[in-house]
């Protein structure tokens, strides 16, 4: 255990739920099993229909010392900033209820923000589990790259002043992403980040995560990041050349990877062509000596290969013998 040097009332967590409670208990567990242990723990439910849900969001106060708020569904970004209207506390935590924190998080991510008032989020090493095991290897934060790229995850601990002064997150953002538009505005205002090099946070992997449902819908994604660049507009024009250098790079290696793969299929629909004319004359050399006729062996000559094909060696051939191994 830490010495703890900091006040736990400093600190306050966001818990949001919503028609899901099979891992709360565990995420729950973890907040309370922290060495700087949380002044304020408040659970939202976003609007949860489910009677399972509902039933233990009821029994959760008599085990846990939090109180759980219901609201009419406002969406993650709603029930985020909800949660944040309840406390009074200078650094915030907002927790997905299926993910973890390992017991030093608190600390070592509030020292940060204690130690740098200029300073704005703080977050530690991460590790994916659930369905995918393994070390989350996330890109160092950089200003202009978050432009693009999101390389923080939405359980940083972030300052209450600075997540006040940007507004904290976009409630109109409903199919997610509201996390990286966060950052996005936080970095615009000039607010620093500082990454904890030690493995702290348990990102949990399902098949039905909010990543994997919008992740595979182009027009989605497009509209949401339209949404996060008109909210950021003068950030992203202040970097304007840079996000149009990495347009074209991903334009070009786009045309190398049609043009590689466009070739490559050429010479697939080739190599096909010629296994079914060799099995065709395989079938009739063996019909012919099926009747009688002489079982001389057939050659099938084929250059599919083009230029590639060695000069020295002559075009691909392939020479079928009936009854050779």
């Amino acid at each position: 255990m830490r010495e703890e040097s900091i006040d736990p009332a400093l600190v306050g967590v966001v818990v949001t739920v919503h028609n899901r409670h099979e891992y709360l208990d565990a995420a729950l567990d973890t907040i309370f099993g922290q060495t700087l242990m949380p002044g304020h723990v408040v659970v939202v439910d976003d609007g949860s229909t489910r009677s399972a849900t509902l039933e233990h969001l009821r029994a959760i106060e008599t085990k846990y010392p939090v109180k759980v708020h219901a609201i009419a569904n406002r969406g993650l970004a709603g029930a985020r900033n909800f949660g944040r209207s309840l406390l009074d506390a200078d650094y915030l935590l907002f927790l997905d209820d299926d993910d973890e924190i390992l017991p030093d998080y608190l600390y070592a991510t509030v020292a940060e923000l204690e130690a740098d008032s200029a300073v704005g989020v703080a977050y530690a090493g991460a590790e994916f589990f659930g369905d995918l095991d393994g070390v989350w290897d996330l890109p160092s934060y950089d200003p202009v790259e978050i432009l693009w790229e999101n390389m923080v995850y939405s359980s940083a601990v972030v300052r209450a002043r600075a997540f006040d002064q940007v507004g904290g997150y976009d409630d109109t953002l409903r199919r997610g992403r509201e996390d990286h538009d966060l950052w996005i505005r936080m970095t615009a205002a000039g607010w620093g980040f500082r990454r904890v090099s030690e493995v702290l946070f348990r990102y949990r992997q399902t098949s039905t995560s909010m990543n994997h449902s919008i992740g595979g819908d182009v027009g989605e994604m497009a509209k949401t990041y339209a949404r996060i660049m008109r909210g950021s507009g003068d950030y992203y024009l202040q970097h304007a050349d840079v996000l149009w250098e990495h347009i074209f790079e991903l334009r070009s290696q786009n045309r190398r990877y049609r043009r590689l793969y466009g070739t490559l299929d050429e010479r697939m629909k080739s190599l096909k062509g010629l296994v079914r004319r060799a099995r065709n004359a395989m079938s009739a050399n063996r019909e012919g000596v099926g009747s009688g006729e002489s079982g001389s062996p057939l050659r099938v000559r084929r250059e599919v290969l083009g230029s590639e094909v060695d000069p020295r060696r002559g075009p691909l051939e392939i020479s079928i013998r009936d009854g050779a191994p």
